[in-house]
């Protein structure tokens, strides 16, 4: 079993400093190419010692495919209903 692991670090925006911080994180993706299964990594201001890398997600390709159209934002977008507006209210 396999993996194939993608990162890319971007200079932090955090709103320190009133924008960027200067500060470094980036984002890992890896995937399992014998299930097709991915998880989604990020790390937040990766040089301090502290930081620690956080899962965002883990989802199979039919995931992978709804999330490249949400950022890619091809298509028509669903519309949010009540309960869903609520649930984000209450994060």
């Amino acid at each position: 079993m396999g993996m194939n692991q993608y990162k890319v670090t971007y200079k932090c925006d955090c709103g320190c400093d009133y924008g960027s911080c200067e500060r470094r994180n980036f984002f890992l993706l890896e995937m399992s190419r014998s299930t097709d299964y991915y998880r989604l990594y990020h790390k937040f201001h990766a040089d301090e010692v502290d930081s620690k890398l956080t899962e965002i997600f883990g989802c199979g390709d039919n995931g992978m495919e709804a999330l490249a159209k949400i950022i890619n934002c091809s298509n028509s977008p669903e519309k949010l209903n009540e309960n869903d507006i609520k649930e984000l209210k209450n994060i």
